[in-house]
């Protein structure tokens, strides 16, 4: 069963050398999945793509950014993220973290606005089954990334749902009033799984859609130019966080070894 394959066995089932273990894994949260695969592509070097004779895996590679190993896959929804998290938890990854877009319930956020995930609570299906918790925080970006961001940035608390086509004013005004400033798909299930095997986890997002207003999903058009600026610059922040928590790793290695 799967549940019982261990990161030997998934090295041998995807082909990955054990040298190829990558640090650190970065997921984006797509429809467009080959799309995000290739904008991140572009930032890396060396590049091992990963897949199965099944086809059990798509859209997910391991390459080289500044010397780094680093691992990278497109996914949708907490399902398909919680997988990825689980195999590379299980090949010995030690931190991940979750990019993409997010729905605004904060009335203060606009779109093309920056957030990290301070917490996310789960309202996926999928960390249930990693961990008794509901709502899971991070551990990554608030306390390694203060000259990264300056002021570009804000904290929030992510409701992750699993159901976009059930979401309706009545849902929105509910985790409003409980105080969560966002929604998205994926962050509780990824830092659900992330806890289980002791990786650290961080979730950059960019709001795409104010559902507390008009400004739904299909109704951005007007904003098209300012949230592909926006979600490029999420590209960029999650390789400068990744590339300053191994380093400091690095660093820290180094001074227990002297």
């Amino acid at each position: 069963m799967l549940k019982e394959l261990n990161g030997s066995d998934w090295l041998k089932l995807l082909d990955i050398p054990p040298k190829m273990v990558p640090s650190a894994l970065i997921l984006r949260g797509t429809r467009n999945l080959s799309r995000h695969y290739m904008r991140y592509a572009a930032h890396f070097s060396e590049i091992f793509e990963v897949g199965s004779p099944t086809g059990f895996l798509e859209d997910v590679f391991i390459g080289r950014f500044k010397g780094h190993l680093i691992g990278y896959a497109s996914v949708y929804g907490g399902s398909m993220a919680s997988e990825i998290v689980h195999i590379f938890g299980e090949m010995g990854t030690k931190a991940v973290i979750q990019t993409g877009c997010c729905g605004a319930l904060n009335r203060n956020l606009r779109l093309g606005d920056k957030i990290y995930a301070e917490s996310a609570y789960s309202g996926e299906g999928v960390a249930q089954y990693y961990s008794d918790k509901v709502e899971f925080r991070e551990n990554i970006i608030g306390v390694n990334s203060t000259e990264i961001f300056q002021d570009s940035i804000y904290s929030a608390r992510v409701f992750t749902t699993a159901a976009l086509m059930a979401e309706g004013r009545e849902e929105v005004a509910e985790w409003h009033s409980r105080g969560f400033d966002a929604v998205d798909m994926e962050t509780a299930a990824v830092f659900a799984v992330a806890e289980t095997f002791n990786m650290r986890k961080g979730s950059l997002l960019f709001v795409s859609d104010l559902p507390y207003t008009d400004q739904g999903l299909l109704h951005v058009s007007e904003a098209d130019g300012l949230l592909e600026t926006a979600d490029d610059e999420i590209v960029m922040l999650s390789l400068q966080i990744v590339e300053r928590m191994l380093e400091i790793s690095r660093e820290e290695t180094h001074l227990r070894s002297i």
